[in-house]
């Protein structure tokens, strides 16, 4: 994580990867995600964590496209 990124609750992290909050519970648990826990209860997510998740799937689509 970057020092001056901005950090997100999972609400809006979900709406900017376009999941659901079960799917993104998930992707956290699996360590797809890496999140800032700020207190027990209070997680947030990095910038720069969700810019590299959707460049990841951004790839595999493209991958995938070109075998088709």
């Amino acid at each position: 994580m970057l020092m001056t990124d901005k950090l997100f609750k999972k609400s809006e992290a979900q709406r900017a990867l376009r999941v659901s909050l079960p799917t993104l519970d998930r992707m956290i648990a699996r360590g797809d995600l890496p999140v800032v826990r700020l207190a027990e209860r209070t997680i947030r997510i990095s910038e720069s964590a969700i810019r590299d998740l959707i460049a990841q799937r951004t790839e595999r689509r493209a991958q995938s496209a070109g075998e088709a």
